[in-house]
């Protein structure tokens, strides 16, 4: 085995509940990765299934890996900060109990971080699979401003430990978005940027955190996070922030969802009033008005 170099260590952080059902296969994804600098620290988020007998079984077999077990079920991002917390490496990544990184990706992702040193966080292309691992579609993320509609940095991605100890760690109130929350946070700090190679599997199947809930409710979560946000993307140019502005805007007055049309309306005139009210037009204007003015 290759002996570690601290100061190109890459953190690999895997939580898990009740994960036994795929996490070997996540494991030896991690162990099978062509570069070898890398330490793995699983977080066992107080399971009650075997997952702490598979844990144990390759701790004792790879020095490279550590475990931590917390005594409640206290989610994923407290769980994700507590893995953090142990890191050493100089740069950071995590994967879920039931996901697989193809064996190059580790290495392909560290080449592009040294290669480009203005950017802070490298993400990558995916394939979906099934529950028996066959595959259902290839994936491709999109550009960094894909961020002002949605996730699309998804599950493959390498950062900087430095930027990280800048950002701070994942928010924990957060749960289901802390991940696209971070992703704003590390861009307000510097570039972000996709890597087209598909270097990761993404397992869809019906017990998986994202089958197990509403994508509305995630949507809107989201949403929410970037509404805090979007003022401080300092790397994002006026126009592209204010028009991310106007879309959720416009979403919240088709959801009836009054508070956050508030919420869009108040960074939508921060960033561009006249802007603002000749995008909405007449009515919609005078209903934007209003609703910010309340």
């Amino acid at each position: 085995m290759t002996s570690l170099r601290p100061l190109r260590l890459i953190s690999v952080v895997l939580p898990t509940h009740n994960g036994s059902r795929f996490l070997a296969e996540s494991i030896e994804s991690v162990r099978s990765q062509t570069y070898a600098d890398w330490e793995l620290i699983i977080v066992d988020d107080a399971s009650t299934d075997e997952t702490p007998s598979v844990i144990a079984r390759y701790v004792a077999m790879d020095p490279r890996i550590r475990s931590l077990r917390n005594d409640a079920n206290l989610k994923l991002p407290a769980s994700l900060n507590r893995g953090f917390a142990e890191a050493r490496g100089e740069y950071f990544t995590w994967t879920s109990d039931d996901n697989m990184y193809r064996p190059n990706a580790v290495q392909r992702m560290q080449d592009y971080l040294g290669r480009h040193r203005d950017v802070v966080m490298v993400y990558c292309d995916f394939t979906h699979i099934d529950c028996d691992g066959r595959v259902v579609a290839a994936r491709k993320v999109g550009e960094p401003e894909g961020l002002l509609r949605g996730n699309c940095v998804q599950g493959c991605f390498l950062y900087r430990s430095a930027a990280a100890r800048q950002v701070g760690p994942y928010a924990e109130r957060l749960f289901l978005v802390e991940d696209y929350e971070y992703w704003l946070r590390l861009w307000s700090h510097g570039r972000i940027a996709p890597l087209h190679e598909d270097l990761y599997l993404y397992r869809v199947h019906p017990a998986s955190l994202t089958a197990r809930n509403s994508r509305n409710r995630v949507r809107w979560l989201m949403a929410g996070a970037l509404c805090r946000h979007i003022t401080a993307l300092g790397t994002v140019s006026r126009g592209d922030r204010h028009a991310a502005c106007l879309y959720w805007l416009r979403g919240a007055y088709r959801g009836r969802r009054t508070r956050d049309a508030c919420a869009w309306t108040a960074r939508a005139l921060a960033l561009g009033p006249w802007a603002t009210v000749r995008a909405l037009g007449g009515a919609a204007a005078r209903r934007s008005l209003r609703a910010f003015r309340r």
